[in-house]
């Protein structure tokens, strides 16, 4: 059984999540945990930076974890939907939010948690530092697009993101994209303008976006 926990800015992603996730369950991530039947994987979906997931601190979110670990024995896996999980840009960090997780998991004699898995979404072809990534995602067509790229700046992730977000009208002027995000990155990639570019896309629908995450 999976349980989806969402800090309540992205309650309506997490919630469309668990209709296309067999065996889910949806709340907010501000709910105790409880025991629940065969429960073997958390999602956390919310906004991410090196520093924080869900308005978390690594520390807060591996109590969290060992908060339902205590009560569901079976739990073995900790999936992360979320920008930046992986990547970390100095002078700001030195390690990805889900390795500090994972250091966070293992601390102490024994612990609980040490033996869990952590997923998350790809780190950036060229490595985690010095690197970004934002996950573009809409409920109510359940389309989603995940674009990393390099830099000490986060200027090269909004140049690929900014080509989904944005469009340019029959009369030539900018408008915000409104649509299947999935279908827009399809052609953002496909467009010969794009090619040499130095940002990547990952891109979907909902039902789908687990199958992209990776174990770090």
């Amino acid at each position: 059984m999976i349980q989806i926990l969402c800090h309540p800015g992205h309650s309506k992603r997490g919630k469309k999540l668990a209709t296309r996730v067999v065996g889910s369950h949806y709340d907010s991530i501000a709910s105790p945990a409880v025991t629940k039947k065969d429960l073997d994987t958390l999602i956390f979906w919310g906004h991410g930076e090196s520093s924080s997931v869900c308005k978390l601190t690594p520390i807060d979110l591996a109590a969290l974890i060992k908060r339902w670990k205590k009560k569901n024995k079976g739990l073995n896996t900790v999936e992360i939907i979320t920008c930046n999980a992986q990547h970390f840009a100095k002078p700001f960090g030195t390690n990805s939010f889900v390795n500090k997780l994972k250091i966070q998991l293992k601390a102490g004699f024994l612990s609980s948690t040490r033996n869990i898995k952590v997923k998350a979404l790809p780190r950036y072809k060229g490595g985690a530092e010095n690197a970004w990534s934002i996950l573009l995602a809409d409920h109510s067509n359940e389309s989603w697009c995940y674009v990393s790229a390099p830099g000490k700046t986060d200027k090269v992730m909004f140049l690929g993101s900014s080509l989904i977000t944005f469009q340019i009208d029959s009369m030539g002027k900018t408008t915000c994209f409104k649509g299947d995000i999935a279908t827009r990155a399809h052609q953002v990639v496909n467009d010969p303008d794009n090619f040499g570019h130095k940002w990547t896309m990952l891109y979907g629908h909902f039902k789908d976006i687990r199958s992209k995450l990776v174990e770090c």
